[in-house]
């Protein structure tokens, strides 16, 4: 289990700095972390169900 753990960890890292700085377009500042918790909470609830339904594939063995 540490190691789905880990994987999700790490593609939330890269959702959040390929699309992080959209946030800037919408009047919102990356400093507004309050504001932003609950968005960041839904998408990494829904990578991790993704993960547990094996919808999301993992490559290697």
């Amino acid at each position: 289990m540490a190691g789905k753990t880990k994987r999700a960890a790490l593609v939330w890292r890269r959702i959040k700095r390929r699309y992080w700085p959209a946030t800037a377009n919408w009047g919102r500042s990356p400093g507004d972390v309050a504001t932003w918790t609950g968005y960041d909470n839904a998408l990494a609830e829904t990578i991790n169900g993704l993960y547990k339904t094996e919808v999301i594939r993992h490559r290697g063995p």
